[in-house]
């Protein structure tokens, strides 16, 4: 569940408010590992915004790596941006009953609630592949984004929770999932305000 998107260097998402002096815009761009990205899939229902992108280079329809985003009402302020999660993860953790899951330790700062998660599927459910999710939340007391960076691996062992065995024919995983969350780390959620200094989240 995972998507990407052709535009140069940044795609901003505007979210005008419901007082029009005011925008607020997810500032997002590829990964900087990515040659470039191409959309996967949009879809915009019952309160939902999901956007999913790809590598421009990548062939087919299977992805091998991806990156989403879901836009989400947000639910009541207590525990939203875990809830968001959760509500993102659910599906794959379904279809994966061999996995471990790193969990979101939300924090508040301003007007923002932001949380991060991981999640280790070793094999899928009649598969032969693993994957590696590395999940951001971001509620602005308006809407909640949810963004997913995810990677396929060959199958791997869950000895203990938070001890993995990777397949040796991978790329290093653990350098992914390092990448993954610095570039996480770098999308922010930013509200403008007329003739005010942007407040963005962490």
């Amino acid at each position: 569940m995972h998507v990407r998107l052709v535009l140069l260097l940044v795609a901003v998402l505007p979210l005008c408010s419901a007082f029009g002096q005011e925008r607020e815009d997810l500032r997002i761009q590829a990964p900087p590992t990515w040659v470039g990205w191409k959309k996967a899939a949009e879809q915009k229902k019952d309160g939902l915004e999901f956007t999913a992108w790809v590598p421009l280079d990548q062939e087919g329809s299977a992805w091998k790596e991806s990156v989403t985003l879901a836009i989400l009402d947000p639910s009541p302020p207590v525990d939203a941006v875990t809830n968001a999660i959760r509500l993102t993860l659910g599906a794959t953790a379904k279809a994966c009953p061999q996995s471990n899951v790193v969990p979101p330790k939300p924090r508040s700062e301003g007007i923002f609630t932001l949380a991060y998660a991981q999640f280790y599927c070793s094999r899928f459910q009649g598969r032969n592949v693993g994957e590696l999710t590395f999940v951001k939340a971001i509620s602005s007391g308006r809407r909640i984004y949810v963004i997913s960076m995810m990677k396929r691996v060959k199958p791997f062992e869950i000895r203990a929770p938070g001890a993995f065995e990777f397949s040796p024919d991978d790329e290093d995983p653990v350098s992914w999932l390092s990448a993954a969350g610095n570039y996480l780390g770098t999308l922010k959620v930013c509200v403008s305000r007329q003739e005010k200094e942007d407040v963005c989240s962490p």
